[in-house]
C-alpha cells in the first residue's frame, strides 16, 4: 500500500469523492473485516396490529419470555377430553408422597370407633339417672293394682254332713283392700310425674306426699288383716249348720310386703334428698320480748396490746382542785411544777388571785 499526498485544495480530514468513509458516524466500527465499511443492520420490525376481536397480549412478567406476535387464532375444534373423576377414597393425583427414611408410616384411614346407642330418655330425662329407690317406689303401685285382682280374701265353708269347700275373693270386695291399693297407686303416679315431667310443679311437696300416701296405704292393708268381709248373713248360715272360716290369700300377703317396701323406700329417699320427717324439724328459738336476741355464750375478745384497762369505779378529786379546772401542761425547758423552790403543786395554791396560765408568780 503506497501513500499518496493529498490534493492542494483538499483540507485535512476530507475524504476523496466516491470513496467510502473511513468510519461510520458515531465512531462505531461495524462488524466485518478491519478497515472495511458495512451498512448498519435494519431496525426491528414492530409486531402487527391485533385483528378485530382479539385482545392484546398482557405484558410479560419478570423472568418470562415475551409473548409471540399476533397471528391468526387456532382453528376451532373439539374441547380437550377430561379423564374420569377418581373413585371415593383414592387420591386425585396418584399416590401420596412417601415420608423420608427414618420416619414411621402415617396411619391410613380413620380408626374404627365402637358405636353405642344413646341412653333412652323419657320426656327429656335420662332413664339411667333415675335413682333405684325411685324405681322401687314406682313399681310398687302397679304391682299392688295387679295383685288386688287375685286371691285376697279366702273362705272355707263346712256343711253339716255334706263336707266342706273353699273359695276366695279379690281385694275389691273389702273397703280397706281396694282403698289402700288406690292410695299407693296415686303416690306412685305423683312421683312419676315429678321425675319424668320436671316442668310440671305439683302444689304439694312431692317426697312428703309420696311418704304420706304409702303410710296411709300401709295402714289400710294392716286393717284389712282384721276386717274381712262376710260372704253372707252369719246368723242364717249358722242356723243351717254351715260354718265359715275367713282368712287371707297369697294376694294379700304379697300386697302387704309391697306396701311396706314402698313405705321404707319413701322414707329413705326423703332422707337422701335432704328432707326431714315432720316431727324431726327443729323448733326455732323464740325471740326475747323487745325484739333482741339473747347474747351468744362465749368470751369477749381481749383489748388491743398497748392499752390498759379503763379505771373502774369513781375516784375522788384531789383536795384543793377546783371544779372545771385542769392541770397545766408542762412547757418545754421548764421543770415539773413542785420541783422549783418556793412553788407549790398545781391545784394546791391557796385561794386568791391566780396567775394566768403559763406564768408563775413573782417571788
Amino acid at each position: 500500500m503506497t501513500f499518496q499526498p493529498p490534493d492542494p485544495g483538499q483540507q485535512p480530514g476530507d475524504q476523496p469523492p466516491n470513496s467510502p468513509p473511513s468510519s461510520p458516524p458515531g465512531g462505531v466500527t461495524p462488524p466485518g473485516e478491519p478497515g472495511q465499511w458495512a451498512p448498519p443492520p435494519p431496525p426491528p420490525q414492530a409486531p402487527p396490529a391485533p385483528q378485530y376481536g382479539q385482545n392484546p397480549p398482557p405484558p410479560p412478567q419478570y423472568g418470562q419470555a415475551p409473548p409471540p406476535p399476533y397471528g391468526q387464532a387456532p382453528p376451532y375444534g373439539q374441547p380437550p377430553q377430561y379423564g374420569q373423576p377418581p373413585a371415593y377414597g383414592q387420591a386425585p393425583f396418584g399416590q401420596p408422597p412417601q415420608p423420608p427414611a427414618g420416619y414411621p408410616q402415617p396411619p391410613t384411614g380413620y380408626p374404627q370407633q365402637q358405636w353405642q346407642a344413646p341412653p333412652q330418655a323419657v320426656g327429656g330425662v335420662d332413664v339411667k339417672a333415675v335413682n333405684p329407690m325411685d324405681w322401687g317406689i314406682l313399681a310398687a303401685g302397679p304391682l299392688l293394682l295387679l295383685f288386688s285382682f287375685v286371691s285376697y280374701y279366702s273362705y272355707s265353708v263346712s256343711f253339716a254332713n255334706f263336707g266342706s269347700s273353699s273359695g276366695s275373693w279379690s281385694a275389691w270386695h273389702g273397703f280397706f283392700g281396694w282403698f289402700g291399693m288406690f292410695v299407693a297407686l296415686a303416690a306412685s303416679v305423683l312421683l312419676a310425674v315429678s321425675i319424668f315431667l320436671p316442668t310440671v310443679k305439683p302444689p304439694v311437696p312431692v317426697r312428703l306426699a309420696v311418704l304420706g300416701g304409702y303410710a296411709l296405704a300401709t295402714l289400710c292393708v294392716l286393717l284389712a288383716l282384721f276386717v274381712v268381709p262376710d260372704p253372707g248373713d252369719g246368723s242364717k248360715v249358722e242356723d243351717l249348720g254351715i260354718s265359715i272360716d275367713k282368712g287371707h290369700g297369697f294376694g294379700y300377703w304379697i300386697s302387704l310386703l309391697l306396701v311396706i317396701a314402698g313405705l321404707v323406700l319413701s322414707v329413705l329417699r326423703l332422707k337422701e334428698t335432704g328432707g326431714a320427717l315432720p316431727w324431726e324439724k327443729k323448733a326455732t328459738p323464740s325471740p326475747v320480748p323487745g325484739g333482741f336476741a339473747p347474747p351468744a355464750a362465749g368470751f369477749a375478745p381481749p383489748p388491743p396490746a398497748g392499752y390498759g384497762p379503763p379505771p373502774t369505779g369513781h375516784q375522788s378529786p384531789t383536795p384543793g382542785t377546783q371544779p372545771g379546772t385542769q392541770q397545766p401542761a408542762t412547757q418545754p425547758g421548764t421543770q415539773q411544777p413542785g420541783t422549783q423552790p418556793g412553788t407549790q403543786q398545781p391545784g394546791t395554791q391557796p385561794p386568791g388571785t391566780q396567775p394566768p396560765p403559763g406564768q408563775y408568780p413573782q417571788q
